[in-house]
């Protein structure tokens, strides 16, 4: 199951908080954080259920604020209003059955879900039949599905590193990158971070980040995606460099983290 938590920390607040995701529920929450001095955290709401047989693929922000997007199985796709709980649109996937949670594209708001027959399907929000979605089909096992809401693109990522730059409905493909990734590793975190204003008119810049681990340590990878849907997409050629967590032997990188407007990496 999944829980989300909309929260804002006041100035007197002092002890922080985690959230945390387990497998054990068939549920999409949200709790709501009320701050008084301090940090509380009121009972969560369920907002979408499985049911029996089912579960929860996973839970996206948006399309639009106060709005969220979950993927469930056999349900579908499903948009709910954070406020009231309640479904505001959604989605059979008539027989398709989800590899990865659908991630909401671009300013247009599209949809796209991986699925596990190795197609990716893209749909608007406004479609009242995924029978409309566009399809594209891949030829390895992805990741992710890495999307940014100030980019009008959508990068799949797959488990061998390669990365494929397509357009929001998938009819494009934009520019594509290999990560060498060393014999005996995985990635364990992968994201899209909007970075800095890039040098032509027009253009923005994005940083994909990605962390693999293997026996020995880790890397940190990065490829910085500019452009625009005017003038054309760049993805430069990957950059790496091996991490090193400080203190005992032993060690290992759990995640990373991107600081959005910047190149700076936690």
């Amino acid at each position: 199951g999944v829980r989300t938590t909309s929260s804002h920390l006041g100035p007197l607040a002092k002890k922080s908080h985690s959230a945390s995701t387990k497998n054990r529920t068939r549920s999409a929450s949200m709790a709501q954080l009320q701050t008084e001095g301090g940090v509380m955290f009121g009972e969560p709401t369920v907002i979408a259920r499985a049911g029996a047989g089912g579960s929860v693929i996973g839970i996206c922000a948006g399309p639009g604020p106060g709005s969220v997007t979950c993927t469930l199985q056999p349900h579908g796709v499903q948009i709910f209003d954070v406020a009231s709980s309640t479904c505001t649109q959604s989605w059979a996937l008539r027989g398709r059955r989800p590899a990865l949670p659908a991630a909401v594209a671009g300013s247009g708001g599209r949809l796209v879900l991986a699925c596990e027959d190795r197609q990716v399907i893209s749909w608007s929000c406004t479609d009242t039949d995924i029978q409309a979605a566009k399809v594209a089909k891949v030829d390895g096992d992805l990741y992710a599905v890495l999307t940014e809401p100030s980019m009008e693109a959508v990068a799949l990522f797959f488990k061998d590193g390669k990365v494929r730059l397509l357009s929001t409905n998938l009819q494009q493909e934009l520019g594509t990158a290999v990560l060498q990734l060393p014999k005996g590793s995985s990635f364990l975190h992968a994201e899209m971070t909007c970075s800095a204003q890039a040098s032509g008119k027009g253009d923005s810049a994005f940083l994909l980040v990605a962390v693999s681990t293997a026996k020995k340590g880790g890397t940190l990878w990065r490829v910085r995606i500019t452009g625009s849907t005017a003038g054309g997409w760049t993805v430069a050629k990957p950059r790496s460099e091996e991490l090193a967590p400080p203190g005992a032997d032993g060690a290992s990188v759990v995640s990373c983290a991107a600081h959005p407007g910047s190149s700076v990496l936690s």
